[in-house]
């Protein structure tokens, strides 16, 4: 990943980290990958609980005492309150069903994280980049080619906001090659 992130993997964990709502407790990270985020959140006293699908990053996870869990999130609900959910780099592999799927994360936190790169290898314009890109970040369950661009993922942030009454607490869109954009969606209503 530090390589498909043009070298900004840890930096991206900082900025995500800083949109977390004030004196959190408790976060769950979606298709975390690895336990980058999960150190942070040792390190600042927050519980954190990982989903994957991988058995390698869940294993990883567990060696290094961090609660994660191996599951298909297209097949599996997560029923834990927590003070935010976190998924990075991932939010495309949920394209076909991302209403249902945010709406049993909102059954979870009124707050949802979002990190998505828009402009990566996986969505480049070289298809030998594209192909690599498609095999490094392969998900295990499915073929997951759709990567968002600036205007696929507003439009779809903005499809959610309105169905499910969150406000966009706050945006970032980086001013690098990769063009990553960083949310904190807020439920407005009472969960």
């Amino acid at each position: 990943m530090y390589f498909y992130t043009y070298g900004n993997y840890f930096k991206d964990y900082q900025v995500i980290f800083s949109l977390f709502p004030s004196n959190s407790k408790k976060v769950i990270e979606l298709c975390f990958g690895d336990i980058y985020l999960a150190n942070i959140c040792k390190q600042n006293q927050i519980d954190w609980t990982g989903y994957d699908i991988s058995n390698y990053f869940v294993e990883n996870a567990k060696k290094h005492n961090f609660n994660a869990i191996k599951s298909n999130l297209h097949e599996y609900n997560i029923d834990i309150a927590c003070d935010a959910i976190i998924i990075s780099r991932s939010l495309y592999q949920f394209k076909d069903v991302l209403d249902s799927f945010f709406k049993n994360l909102l059954k979870c936190s009124k707050n949802i994280i979002i990190c998505e790169s828009l402009n990566s290898f996986g969505n480049s314009k070289n298809k030998f980049f594209r192909m690599v890109a498609q095999y490094l970040t392969h998900s295990g369950d499915s073929d997951h080619v759709y990567r968002y661009n600036e205007n696929t993922i507003l439009k779809d942030i903005d499809h959610l906001c309105n169905k499910y009454k969150l406000i966009v607490k706050r945006q970032i869109i980086s001013k690098d090659k990769r063009k990553n954009i960083f949310l904190h969606l807020q439920n407005t209503l009472n969960n």
